[in-house]
């Protein structure tokens, strides 16, 4: 576990950066997607204290877009949490290649970063 800990970081570091200036060039101005986002994307690799502590933000949000879809991209150990959750649509998996991969496809118009690596977060 701790090996897969280090190479995310390691892909975070060299990875995070290359992909968030390549967002800015092909995505639509922030003002344009808030104002009705049809699709959003949660993502919580972490651990289970912080996914239990995600759901009141994903309550809020469902509450300020009610006609938002909202996924998750979750680990495996605290994807249990969420189905718990009626706001989200779909929970997948991001260390099963194929999951990760339709979540790419999906077009999400807003994806929210819970993770604590600087460098993950969209917002960067």
């Amino acid at each position: 576990m701790r090996f897969k800990v280090l190479m995310l970081k390691k892909l975070d570091s060299m990875l995070g950066p290359v992909v968030v200036s390549l967002l800015r060039v092909f995505t639509l101005p922030v003002s344009k997607i808030l104002e009705r986002p049809c699709s959003i994307l949660l993502i919580r690799p972490g651990g289970i204290g912080d996914a239990v502590l995600l759901i009141p933000a994903i309550s809020a949000i469902k509450n300020k877009y009610p006609d938002a879809q909202i996924d998750l991209l979750v680990e495996k150990r605290n994807c249990g949490v969420f189905s718990l959750c009626p706001e989200v649509r779909d929970i997948y998996l991001y260390d099963r290649p194929n999951e990760l991969w339709k979540v790419i496809r999906n077009g999400y118009d807003v994806v929210i970063d819970t993770e604590q690596w600087h460098r993950m977060s969209a917002g960067t």
